[in-house]
């Protein structure tokens, strides 16, 4: 609409006037705008009651993975405790012991109690 391109809402015809477009266009912004608040309140409120989202097969899968990966790199993200995290990062893909990201050396030490 804003490069005067014309076009066509199945809905409301060949000859609806630009103006009603803008007001369903706004009113759809303020709907979804609407649908995520009240999404964001729902997740809250089902998490202030203690319910758990998610798959919590995969959670745990996803768990225990993390927590035999730390184990595994424990005594050399202990090593490489001097080292910022992205710096340990590519000092283990280095060594040949995997590519990780910067962000799970940082999780793998708070996770180990080796950083706060």
């Amino acid at each position: 609409m804003a490069q005067r391109v014309p076009f066509i809402v199945t809905a409301l015809g060949r000859n609806v006037d630009p103006f009603m477009l803008h007001i369903y266009a706004a009113m759809a912004q303020q709907e979804r705008a609407m649908i995520s608040r009240r999404t964001k309140e729902a997740l809250a409120a089902a998490k202030a009651r203690g319910v758990r989202l998610g798959r919590q097969e995969i959670a745990d899968a996803n768990r225990g993975a993390a927590a035999a990966r730390d184990a595994e790199l424990e005594p050399v993200l202990r090593e490489l405790s001097h080292l910022s995290s992205r710096a340990a990062a590519a000092e283990i893909e280095r060594r040949g012991l995997g590519k990780l990201s910067y962000k799970t050396i940082a999780r793998a030490r708070v996770r180990l109690g080796l950083e706060d």
